[in-house]
């Protein structure tokens, strides 16, 4: 059954709110007094806090893994790969320049250094050169040749028999040396070549000749000069004067002549290659 209300206790009015209790007044009293003074100022003073420079996130970059090898089949995979220090490469010595051949000197005949052969080319090269002759009587135009392939400097050999031929004491013609042509020729061969440029005229590889247009000369025996002709007092020097005047002489028509006494000066038509004393050397027509 329903219990009958207790008469002692009394009903809120509809309506009608409770009483604030001391305490919460005192404190929303403190809250309108705050609003109040911030309004006048206009600020509200908040606490503030260092937090740094803005960080930016960064997304971790995944390493790609090796691909895998295959070996007799089966996957394998591989090794992540090493650096190791670089090691440097040696520095090449360098190789010491060559040094150069000293390019060969001639006599002043024109012969190298070098073994003369006892048969060159065979082939006879104009040395090509036009050179004008002292004015010493009727001109007599001249061509040298050199075999090819003998140890000469064609060009001091031609520039040596154009002295001994302009010299005064000389023939008296006017000796032009030409490239092409000429009246007569000074042939420098080889042994052998000197034998087939002479024949018939028995040299045997050992002495010069004059045979048609040409004096042929023996490039032993200019080299070398010859041995009777050193033994009489005689110079290569002047072995190679009575050398080329003689063999020219031939060409003038000159013949033979023989020593005319023991202490006289021998006539440059003299065979001194031979036999010079006991006549004293000579290589000039004039001397």
């Amino acid at each position: 059954m329903p219990t009958a209300p207790d008469p002692s206790r009394r009903r809120r009015p509809p309506g009608a709110s409770r009483a604030p209790s001391p305490a919460r007044a005192a404190v929303a009293r403190a809250i309108i007094l705050v609003c109040f003074v911030a309004g006048l100022t206009g600020i509200i003073l908040l606490p503030t806090y260092d937090v740094g420079p803005a960080r930016t996130a960064t997304t971790p970059t995944a390493t790609p893994l090796p691909a895998p090898q295959v070996a007799n089949g089966l996957a394998k995979a591989t090794p992540p790969a090493t650096t190791e220090p670089a090691t440097p490469s040696p520095t090449p010595t360098p190789s010491p320049s060559p040094t150069p051949s000293p390019t060969p000197t001639a006599d002043e005949g024109g012969m190298l250094s070098g073994e003369i052969p006892q048969l060159a080319s065979g082939t006879l090269q104009p040395v090509s050169k036009d050179k004008p002759g002292r004015e010493k009587g009727q001109p007599m135009p001249y061509r040298i040749e050199v075999e090819e392939g003998l140890p000469v400097d064609p060009d001091v050999f031609a520039e040596r028999v154009h002295g001994i031929l302009n010299d005064p004491r000389s023939w008296p013609r006017t000796f032009t040396q030409v490239a092409s042509g000429g009246q007569i020729r000074v042939v420098l061969a080889s042994p052998d070549t000197v034998d087939k440029l002479c024949a018939p005229l028995p040299t045997h590889g050992r002495v010069s000749c004059q045979r048609g247009d040409a004096a042929v000369i023996n490039v032993v025996r200019w080299s070398e000069g010859a041995e009777a002709f050193t033994e009489a007092g005689g110079t290569l020097s002047e072995y190679r004067n009575y050398l080329i005047n003689h063999e020219v002489g031939h060409l003038l028509s000159q013949l033979h002549e023989k020593c005319a006494g023991p202490g006289e000066v021998a006539h440059v038509m003299q065979q001194q290659t031979l036999k010079t004393a006991p006549c004293t050397p000579n290589g000039w027509p004039n001397p």
